[in-house]
C-alpha cells in the first residue's frame, strides 16, 4: 500500500477544492487543518486532520473518474467536514478558555 503524502503535491486541484470551499464557507483556514492523500489505481483516498494537535479526522475515497467530474461526493464530504471541524474548533477554543 502507498504511504499517505501531503494531497497539495498529490493533487493540487483537489486540495484548492477542499481548502477554497473550507475557508470560504466555514472559516476554516488551510493552517488549521492537515491534508493528506494516498493514491492507488482506482483512486485518492483523503484524510483530513484537524482539531487540537490534529487529533480528529474525516475521510473519503474518490475514484478518478468522481474527481475529473468534480462530483457532488466531493462536495458533501467538504460540507461534512466543515460542519465537523468547525464544532471540534469551537470545542477547543472553550475548553482552552475555561480557568
Amino acid at each position: 500500500m502507498n504511504r499517505p503524502a501531503p494531497l497539495q503535491s498529490l493533487s493540487p486541484n483537489l486540495y484548492r477544492q477542499i481548502t477554497m470551499k473550507l475557508e470560504d464557507e466555514y472559516h476554516i483556514h488551510p493552517y488549521d487543518i492537515q491534508i493528506f492523500g494516498t493514491e492507488n489505481e482506482d483512486g485518492i483516498h483523503v484524510t483530513v486532520s484537524y482539531g487540537s494537535q490534529f487529533s480528529h479526522q474525516a475521510d473519503q475515497f474518490f475514484t478518478h473518474q468522481e474527481l475529473d467530474d468534480g462530483n457532488s461526493k466531493i462536495d458533501s464530504f467538504i460540507e461534512k467536514t466543515g460542519i465537523q471541524c468547525r464544532e471540534v474548533m469551537i470545542d477547543d477554543y472553550f475548553k482552552k478558555m475555561t480557568p
